[in-house]
Formats: C-alpha cells, sequence, structure tokens
C-alpha cells in the first residue's frame, strides 16, 4: 500500500494483480454519515477506482510520484513497471518491461528519475519524458545480495540500498554518476526496509526482528551514526 502526499489517496496493490486507489474523502463521508467511527468492517468498492489494464502477477511495490500528486507507479512478479496518471478518464499507462521480476522501485524526489530494484540483483535507473509516454535506461548497478528496498534522501542527492545481507549502502548520485560513500553493517540478518527522513535521518528494518536509526554525522555528510 502506498499514501499520496496529500493524504487523500491509498493506493493498493493484491496478490491478483489489481490495483485500486481509495478515495479517504468517501470514506470518511461514509463513516460519518452511517455514524460508525470505530470502524469499517469492509471497504465497499464504491469508495475506490480498480486501475484497468494492470498486473497479470502480485505486486509488489507502489509509490505516488513525489511532484506529480496523480501519478503513480507499480512494479510485480510480472516483469514489470507501470506507471499510472489518475487524473485522466482512463489513466495513461507506461509500461516498462524488465527480463526478470521486480521488487521494488523509488523515485526520485525532484526528477522524473526511477530507481527499479530487480530479483537478480540489480538496480535499474530510467528517466521517463514529461508525459510519462517513454522511459529511456540511465544506467544499471550490479550487486552480489538481493535488493530489497530504495529511498532517496529528500534532496535526492543520497540514495539508500537495503541488501539481504544485513548491509545498507549509501550513493552519492549525480545523473553522471554514481558513487558509494558508505556501507553500513546495520543488522544482522537481511535488510528488508530502508527510508530516510529529509536528508540525515535514515529507518532500517530487518529479519532480525529489530529497527535501527542512522543520523547522519555533522563532520562528515557520507558518514552515518546509529542511535
Amino acid at each position: 500500500m502506498a499514501w499520496s502526499d496529500d493524504g487523500e489517496k491509498l493506493a493498493s496493490g493484491s496478490a491478483d494483480g489489481s490495483i485500486r486507489i481509495w478515495s479517504m474523502e468517501k470514506i470518511a463521508a461514509s463513516v460519518i454519515q452511517s455514524g460508525n467511527f470505530d470502524k469499517i468492517s469492509k471497504l465497499s468498492s464504491g469508495f475506490g477506482l480498480e486501475l484497468s489494464g494492470g498486473h497479470t502477477r502480485s505486486v509488489n511495490q507502489l509509490q505516488w510520484c513525489p511532484f506529480k500528486p496523480n501519478v503513480l507507479a507499480s512494479c510485480s512478479n510480472d516483469k514489470c513497471v507501470k506507471v499510472w496518471d489518475i487524473s485522466q478518464n482512463q489513466p495513461n499507462i507506461l509500461s516498462i518491461q524488465i527480463e526478470i521480476e521486480v521488487l521494488t522501485l523509488c523515485w526520485h524526489p525532484l526528477k522524473q528519475i526511477l530507481a527499479v530494484g530487480t530479483k537478480d540483483d540489480l538496480i535499474l535507473f530510467y528517466q521517463l519524458s514529461d508525459d510519462l509516454s517513454s522511459a529511456n535506461l540511465m544506467k544499471t548497478m550490479n550487486f552480489t545480495s538481493e535488493v530489497n528496498e530504495i529511498s532517496w534522501s529528500a534532496n535526492g542527492n543520497d540514495l539508500a540500498v537495503a541488501l539481504g545481507i544485513g548491509i545498507v549502502e549509501i550513493y552519492r548520485f549525480t545523473l553522471d554518476s554514481v558513487e558509494r560513500i558508505k556501507s553500513l553493517k546495520a543488522h544482522t540478518a537481511d535488510c528488508f526496509c530502508v527510508g530516510f527522513k529529509g536528508n540525515d535521518l535514515l529507518a532500517v528494518g530487518s529479519s532480525d526482528a529489530q529497527i535501527t536509526l542512522w543520523s547522519r554525522s555533522s563532520s562528515n555528510d557520507k558518514d552515518f551514526l546509529c542511535f
């Protein structure tokens, strides 16, 4: 699932490949009208829009574009990334075919660039056209362990990658190069989740049943210290 930045829309992806956009305005109105403020036992399909032409296998991740509030990206085990513009009556779809299952994706916070993580331990960087009609593969990164999640810093300068060996790697990103600046031995088991808060704070979740929090060093912007 993924919340839009304004909190008005919730996107959900299912094991059958379907994607639905839920309207918080409609749900809130229904709760107020019914007087049931405790819970909604089952959400009606009338509260949301199902996107047609979706994936054919399980949806692995969804993410709203940080600077285009009606644009959503999704990835799936069907070896495809899709970009949706739900501002249209029939949402525009850009399909990017990948050679293997796609596990994760992340929008650059300022540019129309998608970082896509695959099952064969790659991150692919795609530059999307302004009208979302095409995507150009910019560069590829190879890893020796599974890429579980990707997160950009708020300014887009740094990229954090959660790997399946208890490590999070931090990269300095420009349009011309990607340089590894730090490798964090964050956990004793696979790192499944990683997320920047702003530019200097980083949270990591792992299958070792722990969460670690990291802060960028005030004396060296390439170093991170665990709380």
